[in-house]
């Protein structure tokens, strides 16, 4: 069983797309009515449906949005991604989206992957894809990564469109 954590984000939701078959969670409710949709709050913690693979997609992204509030930003992408690996731990293999902002931004966003990362490079069960920037033209191979990790149980991190040059066509 695949679970897409976040299946309402924008990673998410391309995911599903590709992954029509997968478990999902969602903080909407609305989106509790589509079967195999379960409501989870990386701020509250609680249960998690079983998985064989899990994506982790959900997060707050972006400088300004960490900088506005980092206290939740933190709680959501440092100890909400922890979180998630830990119970998966002997349970499930856990692919989660970093950003290659790890490596040079020193702002709340990039020290929060840069954190998050850390502490999940150390799994034996996590492989992460640490992405540049994601737009609409890409990314569908995005997703095409974070399912081969999944699927193929690939640990460590692998770098994603560093070169991505947005403004090309």
């Amino acid at each position: 069983t695949e679970l897409i954590i976040g299946a309402d984000g924008y990673i998410g939701r391309h995911m599903g797309q590709r992954l029509p078959e997968a478990e999902r969670t969602t903080r909407r409710n609305a989106e509790l009515e589509v079967r195999g949709t379960h409501y989870f709050d990386m701020l509250k913690q609680g249960p998690l449906p079983p998985a064989d693979i899990v994506y982790i997609c959900a997060g707050i992204n972006g400088t300004l949005t960490c900088a506005n509030d980092p206290q939740r930003s933190y709680r959501i992408n440092v100890d909400g991604t922890i979180y998630i690996a830990e119970h998966y731990r002997d349970k499930a293999h856990v692919v989660w989206v970093s950003s290659t902002t790890v490596e040079w931004l020193v702002e709340h966003y990039g020290r929060q992957k840069r954190t998050a990362e850390n502490h999940l490079r150390m799994l034996r069960h996590v492989g992460i894809a640490r992405a540049g920037r994601v737009l609409n033209s890409n990314v569908g191979d995005l997703c095409d990564l974070l399912i081969d990790l999944g699927r193929n149980r690939k640990t460590g991190v692998h770098l994603w469109g560093e070169d991505e040059r947005p403004y090309a066509h």
